[in-house]
């Protein structure tokens, strides 16, 4: 009995993942057929479809499959078992990680969106695999993420700003210096953070002003 509990309880666990939180009949009608039927793969029961629909919505740079992606990033079933890896060197995956990885194939029309998940707390900590999207976009979401730096919500502000750390590019110094006079501590700590990364003489006077910063 225990046994047959267990296999119910993993089969759900599964199938939980196997739809994104977005009605089906929600996928575009008027889009190409191609990018439809890996959209649809989207929603499969099998892990392993979820991730090769994701990968190859990467591959396409299928912008209508935004959304639908950014839906799955809370998939982390294990597909190390996986005999032909989805990517070169057989790393480990999950649907999670390739539909970062599209994202990031996709780039800056997928900046937007990815910001606006920040926002969606219904996300929770999916939210992390956001931030890190945007990561691997790299410098096309650099202009998305300096604006999110005065957004009103403050988790928004904070994600932004632990995603410019991991970003190099001469724009970001400025804005982040600006951000040090946050209202939250907390934003301000992850701005400092961001600066001690970077090797540039503007941060130099800032940051020691920073230290009188309680």
């Amino acid at each position: 009995i225990l046994v047959v509990i267990s296999f119910i309880l993993s089969a759900s666990a599964v199938l939980s993942h196997a739809q994104p939180k977005i009605p089906r009949e929600k996928i575009p009608s008027g889009i190409p057929s191609d990018i439809r039927e890996q959209i649809e793969r989207l929603y499969s029961a099998d892990p392993i479809e979820r991730g090769r629909g994701a990968f190859r919505l990467g591959n396409m740079k299928a912008k209508a499959a935004i959304p639908f992606l950014i839906a799955i990033l809370g998939d982390y079933t294990s597909l190390q078992w996986v005999q032909e890896p989805f990517r070169t060197g057989g790393v480990n995956t999950s649907p999670a990680n390739e539909a970062r990885e599209a994202l990031a194939k996709i780039g800056k029309p997928a900046t937007e969106s990815l910001i606006a998940a920040l926002k969606d707390e219904n996300l929770g900590d999916d939210r992390e695999h956001v931030v890190e999207a945007l990561v691997e976009i790299g410098v096309p979401a650099v202009e998305s993420l300096i604006a999110a730096l005065k957004d009103a919500d403050v988790y928004v502000r904070e994600r932004a700003t632990e995603a410019l750390k991991g970003i190099e590019d001469p724009r970001i110094v400025e804005p982040l210096i600006a951000a040090l006079k946050d209202k939250s501590s907390d934003v301000r700590w992850r701005v400092v953070e961001a600066l001690e990364r970077i090797e540039d003489p503007r941060i130099v006077e800032p940051l020691i002003a920073a230290l009188k910063d309680e």
